[in-house]
């Protein structure tokens, strides 16, 4: 060690003394944008003010429809329906992803499960740390490309739905008139 030279020890204590610059924020991995209607009015005034905070992060569209709507699909790598709304049973918006081949995730709610696919994951409602857990999975692991498609393909159109209808009341046992 030369003259007037500190030992190391006497440096370190010194540099942990100054404060620490901030780190500039990461930019997210995605941004979740929510569409459609919010279940209350705080609710939806609480997520607005979060898209202010994290603008990166987060967007609200509102509802949409028709080519918005197709865009939206187009420019998303999945759908989160976390729902727990008590008059949700098969939502329309679940057939609209698997038809354009979006992976979902969604809650174990009503006719949820029954709806979609295997490769599709369902998670407990208000589970935040399982949503997050499936998000972080689905970004490793997505499934195949055309998988979901093909799982609309062969349950929900317009001409399947048409022969199970027809199926169901065909098999109704009318009484003699």
């Amino acid at each position: 060690m030369q003259r007037g030279e500190r030992p190391v020890r006497q440096r370190r204590r010194r540099a942990r003394r100054q404060p620490r610059r901030p780190r500039p924020a990461a930019q997210p991995r995605f941004t979740l944008v929510a569409a459609g209607s919010f279940p209350d009015f705080a609710t939806g005034l609480r997520y607005e003010e979060l898209c202010q905070q994290h603008p990166a992060a987060l967007r609200y569209v509102g509802p949409v429809q028709g080519a918005e709507k197709t865009a939206l699909f187009h420019t998303s790598h999945a759908l989160c329906l976390p729902t727990r709304y008590p008059a949700e049973g098969q939502p329309l918006v679940l057939l609209e992803a698997l038809a354009h081949d979006l992976p979902v995730i969604a809650s174990r709610w009503r006719a949820i499960p029954d709806t979609l696919p295997p490769e599709s994951t369902l998670i407990a409602p208000d589970d935040p740390d399982a949503l997050t857990a499936a998000v972080r999975a689905l970004a490793q692991t997505p499934p195949p490309a055309g998988t979901l498609r093909r799982h609309f393909l062969a349950h929900y159109t317009t001409a399947i739905h048409l022969q199970a209808l027809h199926a169901a009341l065909t098999s109704v046992d009318h009484p003699p008139a």
